[in-house]
């Protein structure tokens, strides 16, 4: 499953963008 694809309160920039960087995943800071 592509990114676009995900919810946008799920995709990796949203959420580094809400809610920082220690929220992420190593994975989602990779995406």
């Amino acid at each position: 499953m592509a990114i676009k694809d995900w919810p946008t309160d799920e995709r990796p920039r949203e959420k580094l963008l809400q809610h920082g960087a220690q929220i992420l995943s190593d994975a989602e800071l990779l995406a």
